[in-house]
């Protein structure tokens, strides 16, 4: 079971909510990020399970989340000297890293949720800045990865309450599309350790856990065992990026691919409004939101870094030219990807 003490679910709405799009209100998605995914995933996981999912909510006063799923159990013992577990020496079991997340974009969610599995590392997300520094007011953790443009409170202003308010010396790694050097010295002097520039591969994400991790826990034991050997592809897709994150997992990889079409079909919309409506600020959000899942797909992304910055000179005419070079290119790569899935 899973509550939150939110804004809540209108009754009118609890019969909507597990579609796709979906939000509580219209108003939503521009206040607290999202693309209405998650809990249409959600509900999906957890039928090809055979299980059931339920919502009980009221508006103002929060949601309460459920699934049930049965399973056999299981006459296996486990080994006390499986080779699963990773070891001190002397036969002393590690500790497992404790991890929050704070990342709005739902492809990156589950993205990280499968990098940073048990029994290595514990994970908890967090939707936005304010539900990282509640969560923090009540739990201890060992590293926190941060993303820094977010819904309702951004990392820069979680950093701030979680220093000076928390007093949390826990370190932070910050996370970011916007590769920029005087970025990074914004984020250490926010109060941040290190910065981590997306997209990043599996192993560099694993040496920064390395640096930071604390002394006897897994992370910090680890060799790197993982190099990957990544090559640039003519398709209008190189899927080799996420080949590496997925460790050959074809379910997995799948499922990111659906949840990128999904993204990309409902950011062409949005900016479309946006255009109409002369929105420059969402204009630049929402491109700056889809680069990064651009970059896990392994699709080409350097238009939405114009776009943004774009959006800040206010430029229309050009906003509006590379929009259409946008829509040309993902003529090409929706197809290509559609086709992937179809050879399932």
């Amino acid at each position: 079971m899973f509550q939150d003490s939110g804004i809540g679910i209108p009754a009118e709405k609890l019969g909507q909510i597990f579609n796709r799009f979906s939000q509580s209100g219209e108003t939503n998605s521009r206040r607290f990020g999202g693309t209405g995914l998650g809990l249409n995933i959600s509900k999906s996981i957890v039928e090809k399970m055979n299980g059931l999912i339920e919502v009980n909510s009221k508006e103002g006063a929060g949601s309460e989340f459920s699934f049930e799923i049965a399973f056999n159990k299981s006459d296996r013992k486990q080994s006390s000297d499986s080779q699963s577990t990773p070891k001190e020496p002397g036969d002393k079991r590690l500790n497992p890293i404790r991890i929050l997340l704070c990342e709005d974009n739902e492809l990156n969610q589950v993205l990280m949720t499968k990098l940073l599995s048990p029994p290595h590392f514990e994970l908890t997300l967090a939707k936005s800045g304010l539900e990282g520094v509640r969560y923090l007011e009540s739990h201890s953790v060992d590293l926190i990865l941060m993303d820094i443009q977010m819904p309702v409170m951004d990392g820069y202003q979680a950093t701030d309450k979680i220093r000076n308010e928390l007093n949390i010396k826990a370190p932070i790694i910050a996370l970011s599309a916007n590769f920029l050097i005087k970025e990074k010295k914004k984020c250490l002097d926010a109060g941040m350790d290190d910065y981590l520039s997306k997209p990043f591969s599996q192993e560099e994400l694993f040496q920064k856990i390395r640096d930071w991790a604390p002394a006897g826990s897994v992370a910090s034991n680890t060799d790197g065992e993982y190099h990957p050997d990544l090559q640039a592809s003519e398709l209008p897709v190189d899927l080799s990026i996420l080949s590496e994150f997925s460790g050959g997992n074809r379910e997995f990889e799948l499922e990111m691919i659906r949840m990128f079409l999904d993204q990309v079909k409902s950011w062409k919309e949005e900016m479309k409004q946006d255009i109409s409506q002369e929105s420059f600020e969402g204009i630049k959000a929402s491109s700056h939101r889809l680069k990064s899942s651009f970059a896990v797909i392994g699709a080409k992304d350097e238009a939405l870094a114009q776009l943004q910055v774009l959006a800040e000179n206010r430029d229309l005419s050009n906003i509006i030219g590379v929009f259409q070079g946008m829509i040309e290119y993902l003529d090409l790569a929706i197809p290509f990807l559609e086709e992937k899935l179809n050879k399932k």
